[in-house]
C-alpha cells in the first residue's frame, strides 16, 4: 500500500486487484481495495468492498475501520456491520 500512501492510489488498486485476484478469499485485501476507492472518491464500490471483506473475514476491519468509515454512508455500514456480526 506504499503506493496509496504516496499519493498514487490508482495504481494502488491496480495492485490489489491483481492480489484479489490471485487469493480472492483473504478479506484484508477487499479492506485494501476499499481504502484505494475512497482516496479516489468511489465510495459506493468502497462500501461494496466492505461487504466483501467482512463476508471473508468479519474480524478484518478491526485492525482500521475508522479509516474506511467516513461521511454518513460509511457510518451507517460501520453500525449496520456491527450489529450483524453480534452472535
Amino acid at each position: 500500500m506504499i503506493r496509496l500512501e504516496s499519493g498514487q492510489p490508482d495504481q494502488a488498486l491496480v495492485d490489489i486487484s491483481q492480489a484479489i485476484e490471485i487469493a480472492p478469499d483473504v478479506g484484508q485485501f477487499y479492506y485494501l481495495r476499499a481504502r484505494c476507492l475512497l482516496a479516489l472518491k468511489q465510495e459506493a464500490a468502497a462500501l461494496d468492498s466492505i461487504v466483501a471483506a467482512v463476508q471473508r473475514d468479519p474480524t478484518c476491519l478491526m485492525h482500521g475501520f475508522s479509516v474506511v468509515t467516513y461521511g454518513a454512508r460509511g457510518a451507517t455500514m460501520h453500525k449496520r456491520f456491527m450489529h450483524s456480526n453480534r452472535s
